[in-house]
């Protein structure tokens, strides 16, 4: 597309965009906090509810959102920026658009439009012509699929008024496709609902199922879920839970649901650890089959009605032939993925045990005590530990002689600057030292037996002893510590806030036995997802 067509129906873009709704959002700075578009974003309390709210999606869920418009063969381009919170990327106040990301989003969207109109315009319209009829059902039609719900009078005659003034109907095509692309409506999940009768703002049923639909799968509603809305079939928990059992037997939500496990352990970075490798195993086909072995293992606990508890002890894993190879055990089938029965003495059971989890959290060439026991205390039991002091050396000393990596980890955590964070820390990491920095089963570090002896001291009711992984992992299993940890990571992924409706949320998982889609359907019957207060 030209940008002498951009520019000719500028003015008109700026009407329809006029009748569109601002972001919602709290900045930090008092009444001139929008003089200041650098201010802290503050997210507001949802104890209860929250406010009403735009949340922007994200990288992935704007490019799902275009691939379901267009399909397969979009133009890709990195216009979204998603910070990185309590390790997700899923923050409703942080990810905003401002200064450059705006001029970027406008040239990508021309991008795509232009993509559409040459591939799909076929597709889009059944007609071309610039006649009222013809320009107002291809506004209907696609803008009805873009903003997710009926489009708004006002911008229909607006997007009708595009296309009559360009010279062509895929001109104006061109212009409604890149102007719709920029919308709020598209950009952004409204959350805003409708007021009731209690003072509550209430969701309506096509923002229920977006909400919904990017919580569970990172993409817009599929047909099914919107006819749902559209038939008023979203209005009570029995609806929402017919959806969330239709969703979570899809393989719509297996990417989106693998990514929340990804945060959650931060293993999502797996792919770009250096590691000193000089006999090139863990290559990048293993890497991401770890990925894979993880989302399966979880995707398969969830949907089998098991609990966190199963899947920290899960006695099975899937492999294809290379993660098989890798790990020195049977199964696997080419490229496809098969469970196995975890043989003993050779992997741990649990999540805890798989390569994903200890080849990230590892050095470069050796295990890392603190880094395996950091996620645990952290990403588990949801405690906060303060970083180093900056005048501490972190650096550990270079082993001499058959010195283990236990042996030097209680060397350099004996220091008093470092005892009183790793006396808590390094414990829990000892219990994985059965595995090396790759993730695999060892017996002997520099040969020397493996001494897994550790446990998680610090505890409210006292210190645990254990010995090995799999002690810790049934020792986590059992925690309601952890099983609350959970439930609050699951609830911030969901909302993109933290606390959100958190007694009702804990209450009913609860009670209704702490299954991983139980917390899914609490979450979903939380009073911050189907309602919101004014401010």
């Amino acid at each position: 597309m030209t940008r002498t067509r951009t520019t000719r129906s500028f003015a008109l873009l700026a009407a329809v965009l006029a009748a569109q709704p601002a972001c919602v959002g709290t900045i930090g700075g008092g009444d001139d906090a929008d003089d200041d578009p650098g201010g802290e974003l503050v997210p507001p309390d949802c104890t209860d509810r929250g406010p009403r709210m735009l949340r922007r999606l994200t990288g992935p869920q704007y490019r799902n959102t275009l691939v379901a418009l267009f399909g397969d063969g979009v133009p890709e381009a990195a216009v979204l920026v998603d910070p990185v919170v309590e390790g997700f990327q899923v923050d409703a106040t942080q990810a905003v658009i401002r200064d450059l990301d705006g001029q970027l989003l406008m040239t990508y969207a021309e991008q795509v439009a232009d993509w559409a109109v040459t591939n799909r315009l076929g597709q889009l319209t059944t007609c071309q012509t610039q006649d009222d009829a013809c320009a107002r059902g291809f506004v209907e039609a696609f803008g009805r699929r873009a903003y997710r719900q009926p489009v708004p009078a006002a911008s229909i005659d607006g997007y009708v008024a595009m296309i009559a003034a360009e010279p062509s109907f895929a001109d104006g095509a061109r212009a409604v496709i890149s102007t719709m692309l920029q919308s709020p409506y598209v950009l952004y999940r409204h959350e805003l609902g409708a007021e009731g009768d209690d003072g509550l703002y209430h969701l309506t049923p096509h923002e229920l199922a977006s909400s919904l639909a990017y919580m569970l799968t990172d993409a817009p509603p599929d047909a099914e879920l919107t006819a749902a809305a559209d038939q008023g079939r979203l209005a009570t928990r029995e609806d929402l839970d017919r959806e969330v059992t239709r969703l979570l037997s899809s393989t719509a939500v297996d990417a989106a649901l693998g990514g929340f496990v990804e945060g959650w352990l931060h293993t999502g970075d797996l792919l770009a650890r250096a590691k000193a490798d000089p006999q090139q195993r863990l290559t990048d086909d293993v890497r991401r089959a770890m990925l894979r072995e993880t989302q399966l293992v979880y995707l398969d606990v969830l949907r089998g009605g098991g609990t966190l508890g199963d899947l920290l002890t899960a006695p099975f894993t899937y492999v294809n032939s290379p993660l098989a190879s890798y790990y020195g055990v049977g199964g696997g089938a080419g490229d496809q993925f098969t469970r196995v029965d975890l043989p003993a003495g050779q992997r741990a059971a649990g999540i805890l045990g798989h390569g994903s989890v200890l080849t990230r959290h590892a050095l470069s060439d050796t295990s890392s005590p603190v880094q395996r026991g950091k996620l645990v205390r952290e990403r588990l039991l949801c405690e906060t530990l303060p970083p180093p002091p900056p005048t501490v050396d972190a650096t550990l000393p270079t082993p001499e002689g058959a010195i283990t990596t236990r042996d030097r980890y209680e060397g350099h955590s004996a220091s008093p600057a470092c005892q009183s964070c790793h006396s808590l820390i390094d414990p829990v990491g000892f219990t994985f030292e059965h595995f090396d920095a790759f993730g695999r089963w060892r017996d002997q570090d520099n040969g020397a037996p493996v001494d897994a002896t550790g446990g998680v001291p610090g505890l409210i009711g006292g210190d645990v002893a254990l010995d090995g992984l799999d002690e810790l992992a049934s020792y986590l299993a059992s925690s309601e510590q952890v099983a609350e940890c959970y439930v609050e990571y699951a609830s911030y992924h969901a909302f993109g806030l933290q606390g959100c409706s958190a007694e009702d949320v804990l209450a009913e998982v609860a009670a209704s036995g702490g299954t991983l889609d139980g917390v899914v359907r609490a979450i979903v019957h939380a009073p911050h997802f189907t309602t919101r207060t004014r401010d």
